[in-house]
Formats: C-alpha cells, structure tokens, sequence
C-alpha cells in the first residue's frame, strides 16, 4: 500500500495533537476541537484504511457532522498509525502536557500488524506497545481533556474496520457497553470489513459461500467446523480469524500473536487457550457493536476486493457475503 501518513500533517496542521503514551512516546491524531473544549458531549474516533490516510477519514468525518448539524456538540478525532518515525515536535507545534517534542510515535511498518493489535517496530524503544494500547489511550485522553463528554463512538473502514472489529474483542473497553475510565456510553461501528473475527471454530457451510452474489438479504444458518482438506492446514481458526492460540505463552515475542496475547491477559482472568476464548467471547457479548456492509460491495475477492486468503475465503467470497455470514 502506498503510504498516506505525513509528518507533519498535509492539511491539517492546526488540528494535530498529540495523546501521550508511557514513557518518552506519543500517538499522532487530529481533533477538530483542541482539549479542555467544555462544548463537546459527543466524540466519534474513525480509523483510517490501509494508506493511512488519516486526514481524508478526518475530513469526511468533520464533513458528515456539518451536514447532520451536529458539529458544535461533537468532537471527531482521527489517529494516525504511522509507518515511519514522527516526532511530536514535527506532527504539531503546539506541546501537549506530558509529551516532550523529541517524544516518537510508535510505527508500524505492516498494515497487518496494526490491524491486528502487534507490537510496534522498535519494539524496545515502544515498550512493546500494541495498537490496541494506543487505541485504548485516545478513549483515555478523550475523556480526561473534554469534561462534559457523555459518549463516545468508535469505527473503522476496510482495513480500519479489520483493527476495530479486533480491538473490539480483545479490548476491556466497551464492556457492559460502557468506557472503563468513566463508565461513558461506548458504541463500536464496524464498515466493511475485509476479514471478520469469528468466536468459535465454525465457518460458513460452503452453500453459504458460492462464487456468484446472492444480494443483500443473503443469509447463512448452516455453520461447521472445516474438514481435513479444507482447513487451511489446520490455520482457518488461527488468530486473526479467530481465537486459536490465544493463551498465556503463546508464540514468540515480537509476533502478532504474542503481542495480542499480551495485550489481552491484561484485562482477562484466564491461562488456557478455554478459559481465554470463553472470557473473550462472554466480554464481547455485553458490548455495542454495530455492522455495516455495503448492499453493493460483492467483487470477489479473487480480484483484489478484499483478502483471499485461505481462512477468510472460507468466510465467503465478497464483502458484502463475508458480513451477512458472520
């Protein structure tokens, strides 16, 4: 993917913030109201696709507020999750309390390794941060720097929709639909996501997934465990598409897996790879996730319209078909 992110922001130099992070690091967003705003009681944090075009997602945020009418009350932030370093004496002029300018955004040079919660490059210097961790930061920042906040949003597209369906199993924010900080109405919106997170080893049949597009009233009630041969050699369930191999001592470090682990022990009583997908799914089932598929988003993935990849295929084959299976 050709890269979006700039440091410092293209367009959008006076709305650029910085939400510190432990130690000497920092998350890159844009805000289209500085902190300590006392009008605002609503924010909607979008995250960006596979570019990371940030400042497009922010504006058409910004855009859709203006037209509802709701901009004086709303707050739109959009982070950036860069691929290259970024001070935050370059992303914005103005210091935030707590960030010095030499600060560094963590990076993450792969898009699936934001997606999917890994560890930033420079693992070191990052303390091992999980883009997880630096989504759940924002929702802290937020309410600490708006005090008449009364809820908040979280969404994604695309590739930014793959990481918010990801976070949004793993993370404790949202649980009983609420923010842990301050117990805030917390909706999640998941937009057409390429893959989706399954909680259980079954798949669609394959009569759920035929090569042609069934519409958008399409609906799948028979499900099955893969059978040998059609299991992506064993890897269908493997964690991005589900919940195999998530338990204490999973993987190495510095992979997807092992820093998804990690992160996910935080918040979660639990050690065997049972109890762990038993925790997740029972989080998961007190939160407000909203989905949305387009009615007219059925290219097949086989071109280009989404992944191909053993697992996901067994999902369906279009974006439109994947969403009304899950």
């Amino acid at each position: 993917w050709y890269s979006l992110f700039w440091c410092p922001p293209h367009s959008h130099q006076k709305e650029a913030y910085q939400v510190p992070l432990p130690g000497n690091s920092f998350v890159p967003v844009l805000a289209s109201y500085p902190p300590g705003n006392e009008d605002i009681t609503q924010a909607i944090i979008v995250i960006h696709g596979a570019p990371r075009e940030a400042e497009g997602y922010f504006e058409s945020m910004v855009n859709t507020v203006h037209q509802q009418k709701r901009e004086d009350h709303t707050l739109v932030i959009a982070p950036a999750w860069a691929d290259k370093a970024c001070s935050a004496g370059d992303w914005s002029s103005g210091a935030e309390l707590g960030v010095s300018p030499d600060a560094q955004a963590p990076y993450w040079t792969s898009v699936q390794r934001w997606m999917y919660g890994g560890p930033a490059d420079l693992e070191d210097q990052h303390k091992g941060f999980s883009s997880f961790d630096v989504l759940d930061n924002v929702i802290d920042w937020i309410q600490l720097n708006y005090p008449h906040l009364r809820r908040v949003v979280v969404t994604g597209f695309s590739a930014g929709a793959q990481h918010v369906v990801r976070w949004a199993a793993m993370s404790p924010e949202g649980a009983s639909g609420v923010t842990r900080r301050r117990g805030l109405p917390l909706r999640i919106i998941v937009g057409a996501a390429s893959t989706m997170f399954y909680f259980s080893e079954e798949r669609p049949s394959s009569a759920c997934s035929p090569d042609v597009d069934q519409g958008q009233y399409w609906s799948c009630s028979n499900f099955s465990v893969p059978s040998i041969g059609q299991d992506c050699d064993s890897d269908w369930d493997r964690y991005g598409y589900g919940l195999d191999g998530l338990y204490k001592g999973a993987s190495t470090p510095g992979k997807i897996r092992y820093q998804a682990n990690r992160y996910l022990l935080k918040s979660i009583n639990a050690t065997s790879g049972s109890e762990v997908s038993k925790a997740v799914r029972d989080r998961w089932a007190t939160k407000d996730v909203r989905f949305l598929f387009g009615a007219r988003d059925t290219l097949h993935c086989s071109i280009g319209a989404c992944s191909a990849d053993c697992a996901p295929m067994l999902t369906g084959k279009n974006r439109l078909q994947r969403g009304l299976n899950f």
